[in-house]
């Protein structure tokens, strides 16, 4: 009786080993599968959360230039003097335009300048909304030997609508009121002793808040010193050169409406679930 045991067993451990053969076999293809449908699934959701993370950063800056004459028909420009002394007087088209520091009564002059097509929801103008990264105005000193000043030309936001081929020293309320026709605190500042020279005035401020809605009626510029008569002049729109014209540049991001650069919850899941998957494969391909 125990030979016949010792005969059976070995039959016996032969069946089993068998069996655990191919039930191995079968786990480790089903195993395999398991992780080339893994591996896929994890390009997917890695692929999806790149996708959702990029969408999520603002647009790149655009910068867009205006000025009079460049082939566009958003750069139109508005730019007139108002003169003190002639109080009645229209200045719509002439080549320079002047702002006179001076402490004598009668002799101020003022120079307003406007881009007033720049906002937009068409190609070449800024979309409303838009978040401004910078905006510069460009104004150059006519080659006269008596352009420049010793004194600051201070600007300033206008608060009220004019025209360029209307507005008068007596029209725009006598030269404008401070916090009626023209903000309260300057946007810039600019101290022009050369001529023939380009001021570059930081405006940003001004052009975000007519982004985000104020009025674009422009720049009035006013002098500030003492020296009676000492007048600085400035190629208009209307100069014969298109480089010596007003220079409006402005960089600016479109509206996203993404929340800005930080990803939505949601997308930092789907990023941590692909980078969770990714790290157990990685795992799996090292053993």
């Amino acid at each position: 009786m125990g030979a016949r045991l010792n005969i059976q067993l070995p039959t016996h451990n032969a069946q089993r080993s068998s069996a655990e053969i191919a039930l191995r076999s079968s786990a480790f293809v089903g195993v395999n599968s398991a992780v080339n449908g893994l591996r896929s699934l994890t390009s997917a959701v890695c692929l999806l959360a790149s996708v959702l993370l990029l969408s999520s950063f603002p647009a790149q800056g655009a910068l867009l230039t205006f000025r009079q004459g460049d082939g566009s028909a958003y750069s139109i420009t508005d730019g007139a003097k108002i003169w003190q002394a002639n109080p009645g007087n229209n200045y719509p088209a002439e080549v320079t335009l002047d702002v006179t520091a001076s402490s004598s009564p009668v002799n101020d002059r003022r120079t307003l300048l406007s881009f007033p097509a720049i906002l937009g929801s068409s190609p070449g103008q800024i979309p409303l909304g838009s978040t401004i990264v910078s905006g510069q105005l460009s104004l150059k000193t006519s080659a006269s030997s008596s352009a420049g000043t010793t004194d600051t030309l201070n600007l300033f936001q206008v608060l009220t609508s004019w025209s360029e081929g209307t507005v008068t020293w007596s029209s725009f309320n006598s030269g404008g009121q401070s916090g009626v026709d023209y903000a309260t605190s300057a946007v810039g500042s600019i101290h022009p002793t050369s001529v023939g020279t380009t001021y570059n005035i930081d405006i940003t401020p001004l052009v975000s808040a007519w982004s985000a809605g104020a009025n674009n009626y422009g720049v009035v510029i006013i002098g500030q010193g003492a020296v009676v008569g000492d007048t600085a002049y400035f190629h208009s729109d209307d100069a014969a050169s298109l480089t010596d014209r007003p220079l409006l540049t402005v960089e600016y991001q479109e509206p996203s409406g993404g929340g800005g650069a930080v990803p939505e919850p949601g997308n930092l899941a789907l990023i941590g679930i692909g980078a969770g998957l990714t790290s157990v494969l990685r795992k799996r391909k090292a053993k």
